[in-house]
Order: C-alpha cells, then sequence, then structure tokens
C-alpha cells in the first residue's frame, strides 16, 4: 500500500500489532506527518478477525438434530429390514420402506421421550415396531 500523503511505502502492520487499535499501515517516512503531527498512519475498514467464538446453538437446534438422526436411524434399519425381505422374494415398495421407517421412528421417539434408553437401543438392536 502507497502512503496517501507522500504516496511512498507503508509498513504493514495488520499481522504484528498488538493492540487492536493500532493502525494497520504506517508509512515509512518519519518525516511524512498527518495534520496532528503523527507519522502518516492508515486503519482499513475491516481488520483480521478475531478467533471465532464457539456459535451458541438453541435447544430447538439440538433437538432438530437429535430428531434427524433418530430418524435417520429409523430409515436405516427399515431399509435393512426391506433387503432382508427382498431376498424372502417379497416385493417390497419404496412405501412400505418409509411406512415402516415411520413406525419404527415413533418407537424410537416414544421411548426416549419416556428417558427409556433400553428401550431406545432395544428398538435399534432388535428392529422391534
Amino acid at each position: 500500500m502507497n502512503c496517501p500523503q507522500c504516496q511512498g511505502e507503508m509498513y504493514d502492520n495488520r499481522l504484528t500489532k498488538k493492540n487492536p487499535k493500532a493502525p494497520d499501515y504506517k508509512c515509512k517516512d518519519p518525516n511524512c506527518l498527518d495534520d496532528k503531527g503523527y507519522v502518516t498512519a492508515v486503519w482499513e475498514k475491516k481488520t483480521i478477525p478475531k478467533a471465532a467464538s464457539k456459535p451458541k446453538v438453541d435447544s430447538a437446534v439440538w433437538e432438530a438434530r437429535d430428531r434427524m438422526n433418530m430418524y435417520q436411524t429409523a430409515l436405516n434399519c427399515a431399509s435393512t429390514l426391506a433387503a432382508a425381505r427382498i431376498n424372502k422374494d417379497e416385493d417390497i415398495k419404496s412405501s412400505q420402506v418409509l411406512k415402516v421407517a415411520d413406525e419404527f421412528f415413533a418407537k424410537l421417539k416414544e421411548a426416549k421421550k419416556n428417558g427409556d434408553i433400553d428401550a431406545v437401543d432395544d428398538v435399534i438392536e432388535k428392529g422391534e415396531f
């Protein structure tokens, strides 16, 4: 970047400055002074961002993620069941797989709502629905 006052070179202090209020650029010519008598300096409108803090996630988002994971588990189990039935030469339609997944999800949701972790495990492991 060139100095806006003398068009000379400027020091780039963006990565080394210790105070966020310090200028991002400073003229290399110590005789190049601004109207207040300081060496000419420039601040960018946007500085290098600080380390991002962890985003806050509300309980509704966690609940939605949990529900999505439960439904994915239900859909996987229903697909496995459908694949087993197909091996038995039964004709399985996608609507049947989705119906089984919905029933399976309802069972998982009920077990989780009741806080019955063993029931959740049973639903997943045994495919009971």
